[in-house]
């Protein structure tokens, strides 16, 4: 689109480039025309989107008020774009794709975990804090979310990264609400989400705690602090054949 010229009837293709000082003599230095209006095909089309973003650039710059608005909230869990798997897979080390890698050392460190957890007497909270519902990491004794928080906490100190940690809701086969830590780990390329639950003598795979009845209802997000609604499939729910883990 063109510019329509100065009111004053002056045309400023006349005069001497000192004449534009500033952001001006920037924008007229980079701009693809020459001085007839004619289009400079030696410009590179780099320079052009330049030019075209230069007016942007002026208006970020001179933002003086901050913007208020409402958060943005999470949904249902969908799949990832192809584009975010392909990234994770180049950037295993950035905060949001972070999995463990699932080997001897760390398969070692979840059953440690579960043995420790096991031995947690489960107290609810109002016997043992006087209120419906109080979380916070058990010691000897506690109910199902501060049995999984314990849980988190030991792996946390084994260096696991937080979002690979995220504790999540459930209705048990017996139709119970309950708490279980997830584990987001890596095996052969491959996430997996694995459970530590007190209810279960061994640690299991999340499907195959669907197949035996368990409803997953809510979780964290992977930032830790947003829970998000997990949209368990009902062909995964009611698969029998739940895989078989196997031996590290």
């Amino acid at each position: 689109m063109s510019v329509p010229p100065p009111d004053n009837g002056e045309d400023l293709r006349l005069k001497p480039p000192t004449v534009r000082t500033g952001f001006a003599a920037v924008v007229h230095k980079l701009s693809p025309r020459n001085w007839r209006g004619r289009t400079d095909r030696r410009v590179a089309p780099a320079t052009r989107r330049l030019v075209a973003c230069a007016p942007l650039i002026a208006l970020a710059a001179c933002q003086a008020t901050i913007p208020v608005g409402t958060r943005l909230g999470d949904g249902a869990v969908v799949p990832a774009p192809v584009g975010w798997l392909d990234f994770c897979k180049r950037s295993p080390s950035d905060p949001s794709c972070q999995a463990m890698p699932l080997d001897t050392q760390s398969w070692s460190q979840l059953r440690g975990t579960q043995a420790q957890i096991l031995k947690i007497r489960y107290v609810a909270d109002a016997q043992q804090f006087h209120v419906n519902e109080f979380w916070t990491p058990a010691t000897t004794a506690g109910d199902c979310e501060d049995i999984a928080l314990a849980a988190r906490q030991r792996l946390l100190n084994l260096g696991w990264p937080a979002s690979t940690l995220r504790l999540a809701t459930v209705f048990t086969e017996t139709n119970e609400i309950h708490s279980v830590l997830t584990v987001e780990v890596s095996r052969n390329g491959r996430r997996e989400t694995l459970v530590v639950d007190n209810r279960k003598a061994a640690i299991m795979t999340w499907d195959q705690l669907a197949a035996s009845g368990y409803r997953f209802v809510i979780r964290q997000s992977s930032n830790g602090r947003d829970w998000v609604k997990v949209d368990q499939a009902p062909t995964i729910a009611a698969r029998s054949d739940a895989r078989t883990a196997r031996s590290l």
